[in-house]
């Protein structure tokens, strides 16, 4: 503040998640979130855009997207080969989802006893 006015502000949030492996109902591992069960229920999102693509044309198309997939009654969109930009992961956040990203690049880093991984192609 300068002379009892506000120059500059700025506001954020965060959300913790206890992520945890421990029994169900009927005494199966399951995946805990806050310690409670979830049962992951969505698709795999290619994330196509007709409008350019693999950039989302805008933030509300975004939005609509993730809010659609909650719609259907899904919790998880699972992305496919390419990672989204930042502010697409705000949207699960914001509306109660979860997001899956899966990366084929990151098994190819990764050696097994001496090899790199099948996802690489050799070994």
């Amino acid at each position: 503040m300068q002379r009892g006015a506000v120059v500059d502000e700025a506001s954020s949030y965060v959300g913790l998640r206890k992520i945890s492996v421990g029994p169900g109902a009927d005494g199966t591992a399951r995946l805990l979130v806050n310690g409670k069960p979830l049962f992951q229920f969505g698709f795999l999102d290619q994330g196509f855009w007709p409008d350019g693509l693999h950039t989302p044309p805008t933030d509300e198309a975004m939005r609509f997207d993730i809010a659609s997939t909650l719609g259907f009654g899904m919790n998880l969109a699972r992305k496919h080969i390419k990672i989204e930009p930042d502010r697409w992961y705000y949207w699960p956040t914001s509306l109660a989802s979860s997001s899956g990203r899966i990366c084929r690049a990151a098994a190819t880093t990764r050696p097994t006893r001496g090899r790199t991984s099948p996802a690489s192609g050799s070994g």
